[in-house]
Order: C-alpha cells, then sequence, then structure tokens
C-alpha cells in the first residue's frame, strides 16, 4: 500500500492535483482490520479516479481485485489467530492476572 501511495502522490505533483493524495493516506495503525478497511478504499478510489493505468504505466501494476483479495487475506488471518487464541503472531493473549 506504500507503493501505492507513494506512486500517487507523484502522480498528484505531476498532474498538479493534490486532492489526489485525500483518499490515499497509508493507515499508522497496524491491525489487519484497519489494513483490509484501506485496502478496499484504495481499489475504490483507484478504480474511480482512472488512476490504474497511470500506476501501470510506472510499473506499479495493481487491481481492484487483488486489493480485495489483499484485504480479505488480510481478515481471514485475523480470525485464524484468533481461533488460535493469538492477536498477532507470536502474541499469546493472556486470560487474567498472573
Amino acid at each position: 500500500m506504500r507503493k501505492i501511495n507513494t506512486t500517487v502522490a507523484a502522480i498528484a505533483g505531476e498532474t498538479k492535483r493534490p486532492a489526489l493524495m485525500d483518499r490515499f493516506r497509508v493507515p499508522h495503525g497496524d491491525g489487519d482490520t484497519e489494513l483490509a478497511a484501506k485496502s478496499r478504499s484504495f481499489g475504490t478510489a483507484l478504480e474511480e479516479l482512472n488512476l490504474l493505468t497511470a500506476l501501470a504505466e510506472r510499473s506499479l501494476v495493481v487491481t481492484k481485485a487483488g486489493l480485495e483479495q489483499m484485504a480479505t487475506d488480510l481478515l481471514h488471518g485475523t480470525a485464524s489467530r484468533a481461533r488460535r487464541g493469538r492477536s498477532r503472531p507470536g502474541r499469546r493473549l493472556r486470560s487474567g492476572r498472573r
């Protein structure tokens, strides 16, 4: 997502359309749910603003379907870790005080 952000920033600068960046802010949180939502948002914005071709011209091939799949994978991974009792890879949830 950061590559999309930086590429759109370059396009915004070249075309003198800084408002393009309003829809391509990279989230500062690290939660999978937040990243999944932003991934879907990027896909929708790229399609609505007709930026997919401009990205491809800069050797960054992105599709809305690919971003949707990334969101699904993130959410599936979150659910899978929750079932195993982990909030993030390598971190166990505590139950009660020790």
